[in-house]
């Protein structure tokens, strides 16, 4: 907990978001973490290559539409609106998985003890970041 509120502190102040990659389901995405209502949230992003540039879009320009086809579109939208409620959605894959994940662990297993010493690791980092640096 003190990694995790320290992180979300400098990151808060510094007014700055980490940058990271991740692996889903075998496949590495790109992240970021950023501070949002005083908690930390993770948002995947697109590598450059995953994004389609525009131009290769075809345009659809020359499409007459009718004012009276445009309001009932309007309209229809409208009938639809709805407040969103996030709680109506869920990760059934991310909920059968954990279901699975649970009958897979024996009753009486022991927590694994990893409790690191976050000075001591800052410090490491920080020098391994600062002889990178001397060596480029």
């Amino acid at each position: 907990s003190k990694a995790y509120a320290l992180l979300r502190e400098a990151l808060a102040k510094s007014k700055k978001i980490g940058i990271a990659k991740i692996t889903i389901r075998s496949k590495e995405r790109l992240a970021a973490v950023r501070v949002l209502d005083n908690y930390l949230v993770l948002e995947t992003l697109h590598f450059p290559d995953e994004v389609r540039s525009t131009v290769d879009l075809p345009q659809i320009t020359n499409v007459k539409l009718t004012a009276k086809e445009k309001e009932i579109a309007l309209s229809l939208i409208e009938q639809l609106t709805a407040e969103f409620e996030p709680t109506k959605y869920h990760d059934e894959y991310r909920e059968r998985l954990e279901k699975l994940i649970k009958s897979k662990i024996p009753k009486n297993a022991e927590q694994p003890s990893n409790v690191i010493n976050l000075m001591e690791a800052m410090e490491k980092s920080i020098a391994s970041i600062k002889e990178q640096k001397i060596r480029a």
